[in-house]
């Protein structure tokens, strides 16, 4: 089985409670980093997800429920990145890697 990796940037309000509902389905293999703005207030959340092929599936509904709430900016799967993605993309994007 392969492993992806997902990267995810999201507002800092909305980045713990998506980080701990992933965290359960990625076996805890997400790591967190804060993006500042030049202010150095915290702007978002930088969410590195490592997970095997097979759950992201599993994971789809949680992160499409916070691109729904305007919580995600940005979103890269290998080579692809999104900036400000619909709905249809992400579902797209990470469809491609549960194939």
């Amino acid at each position: 089985m392969e492993t992806v990796k997902i990267g995810i940037e999201v507002s800092n309000e909305h980045a713990e409670p998506l980080c701990s509902e992933l965290e359960e389905i990625a076996l805890n293999n997400i790591q967190k980093y804060e993006k500042s703005k030049v202010d150095g207030t915290a702007a978002t959340v930088l969410l590195l997800i490592q997970a095997m092929s097979s759950v992201v599936a599993a994971m789809t509904p949680i992160i499409l429920h916070y691109l729904q709430k305007g919580s995600i900016n940005k979103i890269k799967v290998g080579d692809v990145e999104i900036e400000n993605p619909s709905a249809e993309q992400v579902e797209a994007l990470l469809s491609k890697l549960v194939e």
